[in-house]
């Protein structure tokens, strides 16, 4: 996981995680298709990754590498296993995604490298340094009021979303305008699917 340092340097650091989930296979069936859902304890995430940074340098950071150092597995059957905001590796027939797949029971040595950061760091550095309050994390609910039971959001003009419309293509651009509030300062009427498909892409 790399992160901006002070003037402009970059820091990396680097974390080891031992992850059980417990379980078989006619439990999760059962259970649909959330069950096994394994988040780190919000309590103690800050103690695991921030090395002395702030939550919210934690939440910008970059993350650089992922790799499986081992895996052992009880069920006999497939298993796909997806983390959350990383690329899939592989599909399978129907076009459903999978980071990583465990192939019946047995102990796997050989690291697997699930994520490598391609390139170099510049773009996500830019997008800290023009961003500094967004992030994956947030970039739904930071700088948008939702409005229970309507079809549009109010979106803040300096949420990245609206910096796509205007930049991207005069489509988009003409259907922010249309939707746009004009009386409501620094604010902006975006319908939500329009909404959902620029926070997709910029996730992507």
């Amino acid at each position: 996981m790399g992160k901006a340092g002070g003037g402009g340097a970059e820091r990396c650091h680097t974390r080891t995680l031992l992850v059980t989930i417990e379980g078989n296979r006619a439990v999760w069936d059962c259970m649909g298709s959330s069950n096994t859902l394994w988040r780190v304890n919000p309590e103690q995430a800050s103690s695991i990754f921030s090395a002395g940074a702030s939550d919210d340098r934690i939440r910008r950071a970059l993350i650089r590498k992922l790799t499986v150092l081992s895996s052992n597995t009880n069920v006999d059957g497939n298993l796909s296993v997806i983390v959350d905001d990383i690329p899939y590796r592989e599909f399978t027939a129907n076009g459903e995604g999978s980071n990583l797949v465990l192939c019946g029971q047995g102990y796997v040595t050989t690291p697997q490298e699930l994520y490598s950061l391609n390139g170099n760091t510049e773009l996500g550095l830019a997008w800290m340094q023009k961003y500094p309050k967004y992030s994956v994390v947030n970039i739904e609910s930071e700088g948008v009021i939702i409005l229970p039971g309507s079809n549009y959001y109010f979106v803040e003009e300096n949420h990245p979303c609206i910096h796509m419309l205007k930049c991207n293509t005069e489509q988009w651009e003409m259907q922010l305008l249309e939707q746009s509030v004009v009386h409501t300062a620094g604010w902006y009427r975006v319908g939500l699917e329009l909404f959902r498909f620029c926070v997709k892409s910029i996730k992507e």
